[in-house]
């Protein structure tokens, strides 16, 4: 689930790099800081398991309670979450500053056009 959460947002990045769309980078941006603060909420939870899970099964595994305890690093779910959270936060600053100087050169040339 993480995988395909951060993915999509990431490969939107790319399309919109390619064409070039710069205002799709930074919906992208948002969408991507939105599946991190997501991602992060998930793994804080790795150890408590409180939240529910969905899947195909009965009972679904809880991801970040795999990956973390396979690496050791169970105890430390909040804290790496707290750095998630961080990096979801300053994706989406740049990427709403990124829309909105993008808006702001568009407003400026509409008002250079008409004059």
């Amino acid at each position: 689930g993480t995988f395909w959460q951060l993915a999509v947002p990431l490969i939107g990045i790319v399309m919109f790099t390619r064409q070039p769309d710069y205002f799709g980078i930074a919906i992208a941006g948002c969408w991507l800081s939105f599946s991190l603060f997501g991602v992060a909420l998930y793994m804080s939870d790795a150890r408590t398991m409180d939240l529910p899970l969905v899947g195909l099964g009965s009972d679904p595994g809880h991801d970040w309670n795999f990956m973390l305890g396979r690496l050791g690093l169970l105890a430390w779910d909040t804290k790496l979450a707290f750095l998630v959270r961080a990096a979801a936060f300053a994706i989406w600053a740049a990427s709403v500053a990124f829309g909105a100087r993008l808006l702001l050169e568009m407003h400026r040339n509409k008002d250079g056009m008409s004059r």
